[in-house]
């Protein structure tokens, strides 16, 4: 594994001037926290000192370009990796004074835009989820100013989430691949997180059982959308406390396989938002959903698969300019990600882990 990284680091420190993309998913952000955790993890102050640079970078672009707003490749995105290397101590800095600006611009969108998605990449998803982190440690009941313009805009979102919701046809479709981003189960983890600041519990309840109840009418062929699926109904359900639901949680967990649960996946297929990696993750930051037995196995043949991939045989036949392979959730930063989590327990607080994975969902 540490070869892998290594290939990964060496193709960030050689591509990564020429990358034009800031955000979180696709660009500097995005690479920035996986430089961060490995700097953190093998104690090299090289990946941290690169990872600083790179936001140092990211924070200049943002002031003097018109980026977009949404969470994948723009300002929300940016504003939730600046938060989180703040809150998690990568980082020095007031994440107020910081991110004002930011939170600014993207509240005049927001307010000014009505046909919105649902989807994490570029919709409603992912401002809340911007708006989560955003919120995240301060006392709700007794905001003011700024922060409580902030608390009612993730509100606005709550709404215009219902809205879509009562139509499903989005929600309904399981994706054809194992899809990061499928918005039934990203829904359901971002719901069950608000849950827990018990603010508009009786919209957040209606929420959660409509789509709980469409999850049940779904079975997922792909095992990988079946597990991301049950992780989902699971942190619902540790809300909603209803038997059938349990009952299908119980069912899904039986039908998971780790010995053959990979074999659906080509060799190349490794990437966070269809891939290997990406299944690797959301298991790895959601144990306690999954039994651990599976996690044990299934995490051993993942990364051994990662690391068997013909994507490094194909990186070598690459030639010219290779920026657009490094992010997160479509690059080698993603990849590189998976394997920390994997190995190590990337995270450094005993309950970031979960707190983490409900953030990115």
């Amino acid at each position: 594994m540490d070869e892998k990284i290594k290939i990964i680091v060496e193709l960030i420190e050689r591509h990564i001037h020429k990358l034009n993309n800031q955000g979180l998913l696709n660009g500097k952000m995005g690479i920035s926290l996986f430089l961060f955790h490995l700097g953190r993890k093998t104690s090299n102050s090289v990946y941290t000192a690169l990872a600083e640079k790179i936001v140092e970078q990211v924070y200049e672009d943002v002031e003097k370009s018109n980026i977009a707003p949404d969470f994948e490749n723009g300002l929300a995105g940016i504003a939730w990796g600046l938060e989180y290397i703040i809150q998690y101590g990568f980082f020095e800095g007031d994440r107020d004074a910081i991110l004002a600006d930011l939170d600014d611009k993207i509240f005049q969108y927001l307010m000014g835009k009505d046909d919105i998605s649902i989807r994490l990449q570029d919709g409603l998803l992912g401002y809340g989820t911007y708006l989560i982190s955003r919120l995240k440690g301060k006392e709700l009941t007794h905001l003011t100013g700024h922060d409580y313009l902030l608390k009612r805009l993730l509100i606005e979102i709550v709404n215009r989430i219902y809205d879509q919701c009562e139509e499903k046809e989005e929600l309904l479709l399981e994706p054809s691949r194992f899809d990061a981003a499928w918005p039934l189960p990203v829904s359901l983890l971002f719901l069950a997180e608000l849950k827990k600041w018990n603010i508009y519990n009786h919209k957040i309840d209606i929420m959660l059982h409509s789509l709980a109840a469409v999850a049940l009418g779904i079975n997922p062929r792909n095992p990988g959308n079946r597990l991301f699926l049950t992780i989902g109904l699971e942190q619902a359900n540790y809300h909603l406390h209803k038997d059938v639901y349990k009952v299908q949680i119980d069912t899904w967990k039986k039908g998971l396989s780790a010995a053959n649960f990979l074999d659906g996946f080509s060799s190349g297929n490794v990437l966070m938002k269809n891939g290997m990696a990406g299944i690797g993750f959301i298991s790895g930051l959601y144990r306690n959903s999954v039994d651990n037995n599976f996690n044990e196995q299934f995490s051993n043949s993942m990364s051994a698969r990662i690391i068997e991939s013909v994507l490094w045989q194909d990186l070598e036949k690459r030639l010219g300019d290779m920026s657009g392979y490094l992010g997160l959730l479509n690059g080698l930063s993603g990849v590189g990600l998976a394997l920390i989590c994997n190995n190590y327990s990337i995270f450094p607080l005993s309950s970031s882990v979960s707190q983490f994975a409900r953030d990115i969902h």
